[in-house]
Protein backbone atom coordinates (compact mmCIF):
# COMPACT_ATOMS: atom_id res chain seq x y z
CA UNK A 1 0.00 0.00 0.00
CA UNK A 2 1.29 3.37 -0.90
CA UNK A 3 1.21 5.71 2.03
CA UNK A 4 2.53 8.84 -0.05
CA UNK A 5 0.74 12.37 0.29
CA UNK A 6 -0.73 13.08 -3.18
CA UNK A 7 -1.64 16.60 -2.11
CA UNK A 8 -5.30 17.22 -2.44
CA UNK A 9 -6.42 13.51 -2.62
CA UNK A 10 -7.46 11.68 0.50
CA UNK A 11 -6.32 8.66 -0.55
CA UNK A 12 -2.69 8.70 1.02
CA UNK A 13 -1.18 10.01 3.82
CA UNK A 14 1.80 10.64 5.15
CA UNK A 15 1.37 10.42 8.58
CA UNK A 16 -0.20 6.50 8.68
CA UNK A 17 -3.74 8.20 9.41
CA UNK A 18 -7.02 6.58 7.72
CA UNK A 19 -8.83 8.55 5.10
CA UNK A 20 -11.39 9.17 7.74
CA UNK A 21 -9.28 10.19 10.35
CA UNK A 22 -7.20 12.38 8.16
CA UNK A 23 -10.21 14.60 6.91
CA UNK A 24 -11.28 15.18 10.78
CA UNK A 25 -7.58 16.10 11.40
CA UNK A 26 -8.38 18.35 8.76
CA UNK A 27 -11.33 19.93 9.93
CA UNK A 28 -9.99 19.94 13.50
CA UNK A 29 -7.08 22.20 12.47
CA UNK A 30 -9.37 24.55 9.96
CA UNK A 31 -11.80 25.17 13.15
CA UNK A 32 -9.07 25.94 15.45
CA UNK A 33 -7.70 28.45 13.17
CA UNK A 34 -11.31 29.83 12.44
CA UNK A 35 -11.86 29.99 15.93
CA UNK A 36 -9.30 32.03 17.00
CA UNK A 37 -10.22 35.38 18.58
CA UNK A 38 -13.54 34.84 18.27
CA UNK A 39 -16.45 35.24 20.42
CA UNK A 40 -18.93 32.71 21.09
CA UNK A 41 -21.60 34.78 19.18
CA UNK A 42 -19.47 34.79 16.13
CA UNK A 43 -18.97 31.25 16.57
CA UNK A 44 -22.13 29.92 16.48
CA UNK A 45 -22.93 32.20 13.70
CA UNK A 46 -19.88 30.89 11.72
CA UNK A 47 -20.82 27.20 12.59
CA UNK A 48 -24.16 28.02 10.94
CA UNK A 49 -23.19 29.13 7.77
CA UNK A 50 -20.80 26.25 7.58
CA UNK A 51 -23.24 23.81 7.91
CA UNK A 52 -25.46 25.72 5.86
CA UNK A 53 -22.81 25.47 2.99
CA UNK A 54 -21.98 21.89 3.59
CA UNK A 55 -25.78 21.29 3.37
CA UNK A 56 -25.68 22.93 -0.05
CA UNK A 57 -22.83 21.12 -1.50
CA UNK A 58 -24.42 18.09 -0.19
CA UNK A 59 -27.33 18.61 -2.57
CA UNK A 60 -25.43 19.90 -5.06
CA UNK A 61 -23.41 16.49 -5.19
CA UNK A 62 -26.87 14.34 -5.52
CA UNK A 63 -27.95 16.78 -7.95
CA UNK A 64 -24.91 16.08 -10.27
CA UNK A 65 -25.26 12.01 -9.47
CA UNK A 66 -28.88 12.08 -10.05
CA UNK A 67 -28.51 13.77 -13.42
CA UNK A 68 -25.44 11.18 -14.83
CA UNK A 69 -27.42 8.52 -13.86
CA UNK A 70 -30.26 10.29 -15.69
CA UNK A 71 -27.82 11.03 -19.13
CA UNK A 72 -26.60 7.45 -18.15
CA UNK A 73 -30.08 6.08 -18.70
CA UNK A 74 -30.57 8.20 -21.85
CA UNK A 75 -27.63 6.70 -23.38
CA UNK A 76 -27.86 3.29 -22.89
Amino acid sequence: MNNKNTGSDLSGCSIGLACGQRANLIAVTLANALAEGKTADQLEFLSSVLQLVGEALAVTAATISSCQDDNADIIN
